[in-house]
């Protein structure tokens, strides 16, 4: 499920990405909503670590469109997206890991 939501999340940043500063808010708000929607899966304990990553990675994004149309400096967004990376690679390793021992990770 987690997988499914930062497919549909990342199909939204694409487009969000190619919007400009003044364009509407409607991309930016559909990555909040799944952001939102993301929080409300429930996770086995094992998968608690890459969830919380999905959800700063998530966060992250948002901050940097968020900063992008506030017109703050362009270090401040490049911070947002590198911080984003980060917590995706995070994201990806954790669920590698969940992965190794997938048959013995149960539910809450």
């Amino acid at each position: 499920m987690l997988v499914t939501q930062l497919t549909m999340y990342d199909g939204v940043f694409q487009v969000a990405a190619t919007a400009s500063r003044t364009s509407p808010d409607h991309p930016v708000n559909t990555l909040k909503q799944i952001f939102m929607d993301t929080q409300e899966i429930p996770v086995p304990a094992c998968m608690h670590t890459a969830k919380n990553e999905l959800l700063n990675y998530m966060g992250a994004v948002i901050s940097a469109f968020q900063a992008y149309r506030a017109g703050e400096a362009d270090a401040t967004v490049r911070g947002w997206i590198k911080q984003s990376d980060a917590q995706y690679t995070n994201f990806q390793a954790a669920l590698k890991a969940v992965n190794k021992c997938a048959p013995f990770c149960l539910p809450q």
